[in-house]
């Protein structure tokens, strides 16, 4: 057995690349938390700043299968929400793997949280490892110890928030283990070198890795939960077995009622000619929900390296203006406050890449402001003054760039509706001047 790498290094090997792994994985998260976590196009999952990541490895009745490095996977959104489905071909069918994000309950602790199920639609049974791994999806990582406890597996001697509240929760205790350096625990699986012991395993080169092995009959599914517990306060319940979450069909089922708008003055639906394209609007829909703040929260973050492609700005933009279309006014409100807490003295709307966002704040404000008919209104008191400094900017000439002329033709004819309805027909009508003169 091989290095079995994340599949983004893999795949960038096999091109004749071994230095910058392909970069192809899907946010996770809830609407309430944003994005918890990433899993690649293999199923391998991320929580969002950890340093590990875990991965799934099945063993069949001819060999053990690394879906990292299988020709035989396929991947979609289950019903065209944040719930990826990955599957893998092995003799006698697919095991699939499905990974979302929900609220979850374990032991005496409520938060969020990851959630992997595996189900064996094979017609024999298979084993099944968990397995903690010292990489990222891109294939940097570091875990300097791994220990188990039953069901509870701790790494680096605690959970995220400090304590010893455990990274992953199995739903029992495994039937067998294999720990050791990274690259020595997938040829001792092959060789069937197990253990039904406890993991205890550390690494003073950050390079500890286990697998945990539960057997998985046919129909069988395979479940563990991965805590976010960032945020806990201290002497809050640690997560502990047994523990409870919604399973895949059941977050899916939620997200499609927001996509389907059925809740009060929510968004039109947009139905277009080919099928492909109405499920790829659903699923952007969801995207945009889940992680749109955060990629604001990028582009304001000074120490975040800026990806290649457009300026902050510009990005900040467009999922401001997307987000305003989807009617996601709730989502909306704290980004608007982000942006205009940014806005300087000057009216400049600095970015982390110092590109200035006074377009994209003139999009979250008319998203923020939807719905809003109270001039004394928290909405208005927040966004009416910084809506007028970016109108005031816009009309000098400054704040908008080429690449951002006609989104901020847009920004301004949106904002001015919502203006007229807080009361500010002045500010709207100047809102529509600048408009008239940047068309």
């Amino acid at each position: 057995v091989g290095p079995v790498r994340p599949r983004g290094v893999h795949r960038s090997s096999t091109h004749g690349r071994s230095d910058v792994a392909e970069r192809a994985w899907t946010p996770l998260g809830t609407l309430d938390s944003g994005v918890l976590a990433n899993v690649d196009t293999a199923g391998s999952v991320q929580i969002a700043g950890a340093s590990w990541s875990l991965d799934w490895w099945i063993g069949a009745e001819d060999r053990w299968h690394f879906p990292s490095r299988e020709a035989a996977v396929r991947q979609s959104a289950l019903d065209d929400s944040p719930v990826v489905e990955t599957a893998l071909r092995v003799p006698g069918g697919d095991v699939v793997t499905r990974v979302f994000a929900a609220q979850a309950h374990a032991g005496d602790w409520r938060g969020p949280g990851v959630i992997v199920e595996v189900e064996n639609r094979t017609a024999v049974p298979v084993a099944l490892a968990f397995v903690i791994r010292p990489l990222g999806l891109d294939g940097v990582g570091r875990v300097s110890s791994i220990r188990s406890d039953g069901a509870a597996v701790m790494i680096d001697g605690s959970g995220r928030s400090g304590g010893s509240a455990p990274s992953m929760l199995l739903t029992r205790d495994p039937a067998r283990t294999v720990s050791g350096d990274i690259d020595t625990v997938a040829p001792r699986l092959a060789s069937g070198d197990d253990s039904i012991l406890a993991v205890d395993a550390t690494s003073s080169t950050g390079a500890a890795e286990a697998a945990f092995v539960v057997p998985l009959a046919h129909t069988a599914t395979a479940r563990v939960l991965l805590p976010v517990t960032d945020g806990d306060r201290r002497g809050a319940p640690a997560p502990a077995a047994p523990w409870e979450a919604p399973d895949a069909a059941a977050v899916a089922k939620g997200w499609a009622v927001h996509s389907a708008g059925r809740s009060e003055g929510a968004e039109l639906r947009v139905v277009v000619p080919e099928a492909d394209w109405d499920r790829a609007l659903i699923w952007s829909s969801s995207m945009l929900r889940l992680a749109g703040a955060d990629e604001l929260g990028a582009c304001l973050d000074r120490h975040r390296v800026a990806p290649s492609g457009p300026p902050a700005a510009v990005r900040a933009a467009e999922v401001a203006e997307a987000m305003t279309r989807l009617n996601s006014s709730d989502a909306l409100v704290p980004i608007a406050r982000g942006l205009a807490d940014a806005q300087r003295l000057g009216g400049e709307v600095r970015m982390g890449d110092r590109s200035d966002a006074t377009v994209a704040l003139l999009h979250s404000i008319a998203g923020a402001l939807g719905g809003a008919t109270d001039p004394e209104g928290p909405a208005a008191e927040q966004f009416v003054a910084p809506a007028a400094v970016a109108i005031r900017r816009l009309h000098k000439g400054r704040g908008c760039t080429d690449d951002l002329a006609v989104s901020a033709v847009r920004a301004l004819r949106s904002v001015a509706p919502a203006l007229v309805a807080v009361g500010q027909p002045e500010v709207a009508e100047d809102a529509l001047t600048v408009a008239a003169a940047l068309s």
